[in-house]
């Protein structure tokens, strides 16, 4: 193959992913952002008006937050791929606001997967003393905190370690330090981890409750 012609490739392929990233990504998350906005500020508005009284109810409630926070973040990315606010901004979002988005994110995760257990012990396993268990509003919010604090600490690391100067060549990875980059491998195994035993989970539940 011409070299000429490899060269040229790579000029588009670069050109592609300049103007995807750069226009195409920040209008889709724009978009996302207001709807997120108006339709999550709509649920907390209703959810939060309605007391505690049952283990559903603590659960929507968190997720609601979950969620919240991680639209919290895309103004943030989208700034930053328009090219506002330089390296100091780009340093916000890897050191906090992408941070802030993976921990709200794989947290709505974990709180989807309580609702459909709590789903399935009220419906399918409702004369249970486990059932009676887990529908108890203490045991809920102390589910619900556990969440929050296991999270935390295993991604809050991705923020403190990434305590590098900027460098020339910029990219999230180079602001980690050594035991930032691998701590951030063992967050990601970890984070998968959790998807595929909520995914599993909820599969599990609702195909019961089915």
């Amino acid at each position: 193959m011409d070299s000429s012609n490899v060269a040229a490739g790579d000029r588009n392929c670069t050109h592609f992913n300049s103007v995807f990233t750069q226009q195409v990504l920040p209008l889709f998350y724009s978009i996302i952002c207001v709807c997120a906005f108006i339709l999550n500020g709509f649920a907390a508005w209703i959810f939060f008006r309605v007391p505690s009284s049952s283990v559903l109810v603590v659960y929507l409630k968190n997720m609601v937050v979950a969620d919240i926070l991680m639209i919290f973040t895309y103004p943030w990315r989208v700034a930053s791929d328009l090219g506002y606010g330089g390296l100091q901004l780009k340093l916000i979002v890897c050191r906090y606001t992408a941070v802030l988005f993976y921990l709200s994110m794989y947290t709505g995760i974990i709180f989807m997967s309580l609702i459909s257990l709590e789903r399935y012990f009220k419906i399918v396993r409702s004369m249970s003393s486990v059932s009676a268990f887990f529908q108890r509003v203490t045991v809920g919010k102390a589910l619900a905190l556990s969440a929050w604090s296991v999270m935390i600490i295993w991604i809050l690391p991705n923020s403190i370690l990434t305590n590098q100067p900027i460098p020339e060549n910029y990219s999230c990875m180079a602001l980690k330090s050594s035991l930032g980059r691998h701590w951030h491998e063992i967050s990601v195994h970890f984070n998968v981890g959790v998807f595929w035993v909520a995914f599993l989970l909820i599969m599990f539940c609702y195909t019961s409750i089915a």
